[in-house]
Parts: structure tokens; sequence; C-alpha cells
């Protein structure tokens, strides 16, 4: 973990790989909809970009903080969330 937060791109792609997990579950929240791969495309973005944001924020300030149990925190409950997303993407849209 400490490579993670002491690399210059590692805490960006671990944001950006939440952003994705958060996204697909917003996708298979809205699935139910008419069109919802429309919404998809179009909140795409919003989704993936603003949480990787929000988390990229809060683990920098918390790294100045020093807080890094609040950070090792963080990060297992997004590799839950990991889990949760490639175990729902496998169950629904291959299945």
């Amino acid at each position: 973990m400490n490579k993670l937060l002491n690399s210059k791109y590692g805490t960006l792609i671990f944001s950006l790989l939440s952003g994705l997990g958060y996204f697909f579950l917003v996708m298979a929240l809205i699935s139910e909809t008419k069109y919802y791969y429309l919404l998809g495309f179009f909140f795409f973005p919003t989704i993936v970009c603003g949480a990787a944001l929000c988390i990229f924020k809060t683990i920098k300030i918390w790294h100045e903080q020093e807080k890094y149990s609040s950070i090792h925190r963080l990060i297992y409950i997004h590799i839950i969330l990991f889990v949760f997303s490639i175990i729902y993407a496998i169950l629904v849209y291959i299945m």
C-alpha cells in the first residue's frame, strides 16, 4: 500500500478504477430502464471522473494529515467494491 501512496500515478489509477467500480454498480441499478445504455453513455464521465476526483483528494488530504489507518480502510473498502462490481458484471452482462 505504501507503493500506491508514494508512486506518482498509483493513487490516480486506483481512483479511476474505483470510479469504474461505481459506474458498474450504477449501471446495474439503471439496467431496467428502457434506454439505460444511453444513460450510461452520458453519465460515464460524470460518475467515473467525479468519484475518482473525490477519492484522489481524500487520499491526498489524509496523506498530508498522516491518517494512514483511514487510507488503508478506504483502500480495503474499495477493493471489496471492485470484487462486487466484477461479480455483478459477470453475472449480468455475460449470463
